[in-house]
C-alpha cells in the first residue's frame, strides 16, 4: 500500500514538474472565452475580462474567442479556462491552460476568498490566482496571420465558446483637434489591455463608444472615462466631465492630449 501511494505521488509531482516547466513562449496567442462553465452568463462578474486582462498584463497575447483572427494556426496558440473549486467558506479558483489538443500545460496556484459577496469573491480568488503567472516570465512572439492559401488548419474557436473569427479591417477615423488633423486606429477587439508609467488598464467596446479602466492597487478594474466617436472626432471624457482629444497610432497605441501634449498608453495585446 504504501509503495502504491509513493507511485502516486511520483507520477503526480512528474506531471507537474513537466506542465510547469513547458515553455510557453512557443506559442503566440491565448483564446479566452467569453464564458466560463461555472458562471451563467458571458462575462459575469467581469471575469472573462479580467482573465483576459491579466494574461496580457503577463506577457501573453490574450483574446477572446471571438476576435480571433481566421488565418492563423490553431496549434500556435493555447487555451485558457477558469475552474472553480468547491468550498463551503472560501470561493477558489484556479486558470488553467492547454494546447490545441487539451492537454494541460500549466495550473496556478489555488486563489481562495472569503467575501461573501459574488462579484468581490470571483475576483479576488482570480487575483491571487494569477499570483503565481509572475514567476512564468512569458513574453509571446508576435502572432502570424496567414494568407489564405498557406494556412493549414484554422482555428476552432466553437471549443470554448460559439464566437466567430471578426473581421479584420482597421476601422480608420481622423480626429480633429481646432485646425490639426491626426489620424489613428481604433480598436477591433472588445477588449484591449494598455500600460502606462508601470500601471495597467482595459478598454471595453460598448454601444455608446469604449469604457477606460485602471487597475487599483486592489488589482480591481476601476472605471476613470469613456471614449465617444461624434462623426470624425474621437473625444476622451474623464469621469470628472472634462473632456481632451484623442489619437491612435498604428500600433494601437493611445494618446490622450492633455494640455496639448501627449499621455501615452501602450497596447499590450497586439
Amino acid at each position: 500500500m504504501k509503495q502504491l501511494l509513493v507511485l502516486i505521488v511520483f507520477f503526480g509531482l512528474s506531471s507537474t514538474v513537466f506542465s510547469q516547466n513547458t515553455n510557453l513562449n512557443d506559442y503566440s496567442y491565448i483564446i479566452v472565452p467569453t464564458r466560463f462553465d461555472f458562471l451563467h452568463e458571458e462575462d459575469q462578474f467581469q471575469i472573462n475580462s479580467m482573465t483576459k486582462f491579466f494574461l496580457a498584463k503577463n506577457g501573453f497575447n490574450a483574446m477572446f474567442n471571438t476576435e480571433v483572427p481566421d488565418n492563423v494556426r490553431r496549434c500556435d496558440g493555447l487555451w485558457a479556462d477558469v475552474i472553480k473549486s468547491s468550498g463551503m467558506v472560501y470561493t477558489k479558483l484556479e486558470v488553467v491552460i492547454k494546447d490545441c489538443k487539451g492537454n494541460e500545460l500549466y495550473r496556478s496556484h489555488e486563489g481562495k476568498s472569503k467575501y461573501k459577496h459574488y462579484q468581490k469573491a470571483y475576483q479576488d480568488a482570480l487575483r491571487k490566482a494569477f499570483m503565481s503567472f509572475q514567476s512564468l516570465n512569458v513574453n509571446q512572439p508576435e502572432m502570424i496571420v496567414y494568407q489564405e492559401d498557406e494556412i493549414i488548419n484554422k482555428p476552432v474557436v466553437d471549443e470554448l465558446g460559439t464566437g466567430e473569427a471578426i473581421d479584420n479591417a482597421v476601422n480608420e477615423v481622423v480626429v480633429v483637434s481646432g485646425t490639426k488633423s491626426i489620424q489613428g486606429n481604433l480598436p477591433k477587439n472588445s477588449y484591449t489591455t494598455y500600460s502606462h508609467n508601470g500601471s495597467f488598464f482595459l478598454l471595453k467596446k460598448n454601444q455608446k463608444g469604449y469604457a477606460f479602466y485602471e487597475e487599483s492597487k486592489k488589482g480591481d478594474l476601476i472605471l476613470i472615462g469613456n471614449f465617444s466617436l461624434n462623426d470624425t472626432v474621437l473625444i476622451y471624457r474623464e469621469i470628472n466631465g472634462d473632456s481632451f482629444d484623442v489619437a491612435i497610432d498604428g500600433m494601437g497605441n493611445i494618446s490622450i492630449y492633455i494640455d496639448g501634449k501627449p499621455v501615452v498608453y501602450r497596447q499590450l495585446d497586439q
